[in-house]
């Protein structure tokens, strides 16, 4: 039991960003062809910051003006 949690906490806790033409939620090319759902960009910690950090505050800030 407690071998699985390590091993549950380890396991996501680890970064695991996708690269380019991959599969999402994999780490293996994938093919457009075969209709699997792919990567267009590569992911990074500061690409993710950029799209979601200004959908998080604006409301805030939205709301000191009023």
């Amino acid at each position: 039991m407690l071998l699985e949690f390590v091993f549950c906490v380890v396991e996501n806790t680890l970064n695991r960003y996708n690269e380019k033409d991959d599969v999402i939620g994999l780490t293996e090319p994938g093919d457009r062809d075969m209709g699997d759902i792919i990567a267009d960009i590569t992911t990074s910690f500061v690409v993710l910051a950029g799209i979601f950090f200004p959908s998080v505050t604006g409301p805030y800030h939205a709301s000191l003006l009023n």
